[in-house]
This record gives C-alpha cells, structure tokens and sequence, in this order.
C-alpha cells in the first residue's frame, strides 16, 4: 500500500491542483546562498551555486543559479544537508 501512495499526504490545506516539484535530484550538491519569497506575487527565489554543475558543463566559476518558481501556494523542505 505504501508503495502505491505518491506524494506527500501530511500537508493541510493542499489545493487540489497543486503539482509537487522535487528539487533534491538535481540540486543535493548546490550550496543555497539565500530563499526569498514573495506572498503577493506567490514566488519564491533560490540563490544557489553548484561547483559541481559549473565544472560539469564548463560554464564560468562565478557563474550563480537563480530559480524562481512562479504560482507558488506552499513551499516545504524535506531534505536538508548542512
């Protein structure tokens, strides 16, 4: 039964439309410099910077990543590594 179940079943008040975004797979080895969000333009943005990704694809060392996922109605962490 367990293994059927997807997403996540704690959360109160999930809209019904509401889409989870896991971020872990591609991110676990990002350094988050700061998360800021925005309630009345429901945004929320990750300043991160990936050694790792930047080597990876030869892109410059001072390169940063900013995502900023629009429409955003909640926001969790689940996994966190200092």
């Amino acid at each position: 039964m367990l293994e059927e179940q997807t997403g996540i079943g704690d959360w109160m008040n999930l809209p019904h439309s509401a889409t989870e975004v896991a971020l872990w797979a591609g991110l676990h080895d990002a350094q988050i410099v700061s998360i800021l969000s925005n309630l009345l333009e429901r945004t929320v943005t990750l300043h991160l910077e990936s050694d790792h990704l930047l080597e990876f694809h030869k892109l410059p060392l001072n390169m940063q990543f900013l995502l900023r996922p629009e429409g955003v109605q909640s926001a969790r962490v689940l996994h966190y590594a200092v």
